[in-house]
């Protein structure tokens, strides 16, 4: 037993130079991956939409079409409103690119944050928005900068509606008041006539 551990440390030591290559070899290898592709950090958010969902049921193994509503919201989750806000906010773009155009440079940045954007559907109204970066804040920045946005647009588009919502029924209430007011003065025209004609009348009977 000790004659065959003695030759396999004799094998091993006889060969010690093709370990310590591939030793070196493993680590330069491992070097180069976590240099290349580092660790990817995530990040999860949910945003819930509230509107009123569909009262019809389901069959067995329907797919449930995400209501205008959300689909409204899922589009600008990556719209270029979202994303310029996100870009400028943690400073994605660098502040001079050397020949390239500050077009071309928003463009690529706006390609580049898309990458490291997923949202789905969940059920009912609500997403997910999940954001990888292989930096530790830049992750949770991201997705609470993205979440804040959609809700500001959101909430600026809904004050519109309604403002453009009040002001077609001012305009609509004041045509219907104009309407009222002359229908109103045209049947006092035609009474006025007729008491006018009746009276007329009279006199021509006394008349007679």
């Amino acid at each position: 037993m000790d004659r065959y551990e003695g030759t396999l440390i004799q094998a091993i030591w006889s060969r010690r130079y093709w370990f310590f290559l591939w030793i070196l070899v493993s680590a330069f290898a491992a070097t180069i991956l976590v240099w290349n592709y580092p660790p990817q950090y995530l990040s999860k958010a949910q945003i819930y939409v509230n509107a009123a969902l569909p009262t019809e049921p389901l069959v067995e193994g329907q797919f449930q079409e995400p209501i205008p509503e959300v689909k409204r919201v899922f589009h600008l989750l990556t719209s270029t409103q979202v994303l310029d806000h996100v870009i400028d906010k943690v400073q994605l773009m660098p502040l001079k690119a050397k020949g390239v155009s500050s077009g071309r440079a928003r463009v690529s940045a706006r390609i580049k944050l898309l990458k490291q954007i997923d949202v789905k559907f969940l059920d009912g109204n609500a997403m997910e928005i999940t954001v990888r970066s292989r930096e530790r804040d830049v992750a949770p920045r991201i997705a609470n900068l993205i979440c804040q946005r959609v809700i500001a647009l959101t909430e600026k588009r809904s004050r519109e509606a309604i403002s453009r919502s009040k002001m077609i029924h001012d305009r609509v209430f004041k045509g219907l008041m104009a309407q009222s007011a002359r229908t109103e003065k045209r049947l006092l025209a035609l009474l006025s006539s007729t008491r006018d004609a009746s009276m007329s009348d009279q006199r021509r009977e006394r008349l007679e």
